[in-house]
């Protein structure tokens, strides 16, 4: 016996209200061609990702730039987020084309030097023009004695760092795709979460001090503190009652199926046996 079900049976049978979370990551803004790829192996769906694909795709981890110390306080091997002012540039030599191109920083207590490697100087000059302040957030290593940090995460001005998430996502990757072009698609994906019923009763979503799924998975996606993605915390336990809900009700399903009695079978040799009126017989 087989309890499989077509997939265009199960598509027909899915409430309308969740078809957003089936459709194509390309209905997604900036996904395709080889983005598209990107994503369906990222997810592992060879027939293409899905929205709610990138819903379910959680966090295993955060960057916390809440951190922001004066230079002179900097412990190498940390995530920082530092406001330096850029004094000048060290481009590469001309016989030395993978050199980094070096820009150099500093505040009132000590100096910082940002490498960039494989990028072109109107680029860099773009996000660090000499003589102003910039925001910079990444790891900071110790480079001969001096603090250096290559390639940050993050370079904003003053508007760019009071709108910057101090507290962001950090997500299993596949080569090709990057932590902040995986966080807009995702952010993007959020945005088609329908309003679903709540299946938990209320009662106990207010003892166990739960949000709504929707809820839970904002939380994850968009954490304001890092308890906000712990694996203690409300919105993973919130999440793993629903899969584990989900399954008991899977299976009970299941069960019932299999326990639904057959109906009556009647042998055709017996049938042909069966008198038919006015006497005769079966031809």
């Amino acid at each position: 016996m087989t309890l499989t079900t077509p997939r265009r049976n199960i598509a027909a049978m899915r409430p309308s209200l969740l078809n957003p979370l089936f459709a194509s990551v390309t209905t997604l803004a900036g996904i395709a061609g080889k983005t598209e790829k990107l994503y369906g192996r990222l997810t592992g769906r060879d027939d293409g990702a899905r929205v709610l694909d990138l819903v379910l795709h959680l966090p295993t981890g955060i960057i916390d730039r809440r951190h922001q110390p004066k230079l002179a306080d900097v412990v190498p091997g940390s995530v920082v987020t530092v406001a330096v002012d850029v004094e000048s540039y060290r481009p590469p030599p001309p016989n030395r084309p993978r050199a980094p191109f070096l820009v150099y920083t500093s505040d009132d207590t000590g100096t910082l030097t940002i490498a960039y490697f494989s990028i072109r100087r109107e680029q860099i000059e773009r996000m660090l023009p000499r003589g102003s302040r910039r925001y910079v957030s990444g790891t900071v290593a110790s480079y001969d004695g001096m603090l250096q940090m290559a390639h940050p995460d993050r370079v904003v001005d003053a508007a760019g760092f009071a709108a910057m998430a101090l507290v962001e996502p950090v997500y299993p990757l596949t080569e090709g795709l990057s932590q902040n072009m995986l966080r807009r698609a995702i952010a993007a994906a959020l945005n088609r979460l329908p309003a679903l019923p709540e299946w938990i009763d209320p009662a106990y979503l207010a003892r166990a001090g739960w949000s709504d799924f929707a809820g839970a998975l904002a939380k994850l996606h968009r954490p304001s503190d890092p308890v906000d993605v712990s694996l203690d915390g409300a919105a993973w336990s919130r999440l793993a009652y629903d899969e584990m809900l989900a399954s008991q009700l899977a299976l009970a399903l299941v069960r019932a199926h299999l326990r639904r009695p057959g109906g009556r079978r009647v042998a055709r040799q017996a049938a042909d046996h069966l008198p038919l009126e006015g006497g005769g017989r079966p031809a």
